[in-house]
């Protein structure tokens, strides 16, 4: 990758490595279609409002509406849906998202189905290493998952939606400017969403806590505006299975700030998760000879 996309993969990760707990701190006493239906289209008019301070033109995606429509499902609605439910239902923010985590596993069969992607042996490894990392991390989960199927089953869900997203926004050629073609996925991603939201649970909404606020104002600005451009650059500047397993750094960060802003468990479990997850990165992202994904 050249070095900005480096800098958008680190901040991708510390950033939706953060967002974990803090969206745990919202829907505590937000409910989750009014949580996700207010921010998303909100976070569409701030990404499009940045777009035309940086002089984007805010054209329409003329000619590709139908890959418009089932990008920003896949991407944005179905993954941020199910994660957002599922988060609801399972007792650690950190822990849920390592079944979302999965992702890199689905957008790999995906891309080599339909993508035309021929991963190299190195690369496998390494995506084979950070599954074995965050097989780790679920080994301390399974009595959390049997107690919470739902849960479960919505963040595998949303797991397999994002991959195949993933690899669907990487064979598009858009013809939008990015930050433009970043503001419509988020707004046409939450009509569903916000619709929804607004029929069911608005008018149930109560006063939320100074607490609650800035860290659905944090998710908003930084994990959904930010985030999501920069994770749509760094699929456009490398292969899928490159991008995706860079960011299985994300679910152990997720654990990390869990356990800071949360109390909830970090022990030689997730620091051996780190490890495995830091060097499958390492295999992926550092060339080695000739060893490259076609």
């Amino acid at each position: 990758m050249p070095p900005r996309g480096y800098a958008y993969l680190i901040s991708i990760i510390g950033g939706w490595g953060l967002a974990w707990p803090m969206i745990k701190i919202g829907l505590n006493e937000i409910p989750p279609w009014a949580y996700r239906g207010l921010m998303l289209p909100v976070a569409g008019i701030i990404t499009f409002a940045l777009a035309w301070a940086l002089g984007e033109k805010l054209a329409s995606p003329r000619g590709q509406w139908g890959l418009l429509l089932v990008t920003s499902l896949l991407n944005i609605t179905l993954w941020t849906l199910f994660s957002t439910l599922g988060l609801r239902l399972m007792g650690s923010s950190g822990h849920a998202s390592i079944i979302a985590y999965t992702m890199p596993l689905w957008a790999m069969l995906f891309a080599t189905l339909f993508g035309g992607e021929r991963p190299s042996w190195i690369r496998l490894c390494g995506l084979a290493l950070g599954l074995t990392g965050l097989g780790i991390l679920l080994s301390g989960e399974l009595g959390a998952m049997a107690e919470s199927p739902a849960g479960t089953a919505l963040m595998l869900a949303a797991a397999i939606s994002w991959g195949a997203g993933t690899v669907l926004h990487k064979r598009v050629d858009w013809q939008l400017p990015p930050l433009t073609l970043t503001a419509w996925m988020l707004v046409i991603g939450a009509i569903p969403i916000t619709l929804v939201g607004l029929a069911t649970e608005i008018a149930t909404l109560q006063p939320i806590s100074v607490g609650a606020i800035w860290a659905t104002v944090f998710v908003l600005l930084i994990s959904t505006v930010f985030c999501w451009f920069a994770w749509f650059q760094v699929v456009r500047l490398v292969p899928v299975l490159v991008s995706t397993v860079g960011i299985l750094m994300v679910p152990v960060m997720a654990v990390i700030s869990g356990g800071l802003l949360l109390n909830e468990t970090v022990g030689m479990r997730e620091i051996s998760a780190l490890a495995c997850v830091i060097c499958a990165i390492a295999l992926v992202l550092i060339p080695f000879g000739r060893a490259r994904t076609n």
